[in-house]
């Protein structure tokens, strides 16, 4: 009989951090793998970022609010997290495991960084560009994409916040897990497909 990769233990931390940042998700549009991913590299590293991506996939909010989606948007955020899911799966592809360790870590510096700056961004089809792009990278090597993304929409009402960024996150990360999976075919090193 197979045996699990991870404990009870660390599946049950794995869960209750999950809880906490899909009430999080739930309530401003983005957050889970902001709060757990993290934590979780250091629980036990084959829950990041393949399962983390998994899960903020299917926290889908997108049913809910999807008369606020900025349509237009879509289309810009999708193609630049595409682009930005080309060399962080080349990345994952090559690197160590402990560059790939300090990658997500500055990842994850950066991403707070970007959520405390307070900038006010206008939401133009370059910054989306831009941002989408950062997302793309960010959230298929660390499962962190929301805050470069969540920076350019942070002044539209909740609704059209979670509604669009549900939509850009659904497709993006529907994206960045064919990236792991294909980085996972070129490297052994790679976490994503151990799970």
């Amino acid at each position: 009989m197979p045996t699990l990769p991870v404990t009870p233990v660390e599946l049950a931390t794995a869960l209750a951090l999950t809880v906490v940042g899909a009430v999080l998700q739930g309530s401003i549009g983005f957050g889970l793998a902001v709060v757990a991913a993290p934590i979780l590299l250091l629980v036990n590293p084959v829950f990041v970022p393949g399962p983390m991506l998994l899960a903020a996939m299917l926290l889908v909010i997108l049913l809910r609010e999807r008369r606020d989606v900025i349509v237009g948007d879509i289309a810009i955020g999708v193609i630049g997290r595409a682009i930005g899911t080309l060399p962080a799966a080349y990345a994952i592809a090559t690197l160590p495991r402990n560059v790939y360790e300090l990658l997500f870590a500055a990842l994850v510096t950066l991403a707070v960084v970007l959520s405390m700056a307070g900038w006010r961004i206008r939401r133009t089809p370059a910054t989306i560009g831009l941002a989408a792009i950062l997302s793309g990278f960010a959230g298929t090597v660390s499962s962190i994409g929301g805050p470069p993304l969540a920076l350019i929409y942070q002044h539209e009402n909740g609704a059209r916040l979670r509604g669009t960024l549900s939509a850009i996150f659904t497709l993006g990360t529907l994206i960045s897990m064919i990236g792991l999976w294909w980085a996972g075919s070129r490297s052994a090193c790679c976490c994503c497909l151990a799970w």
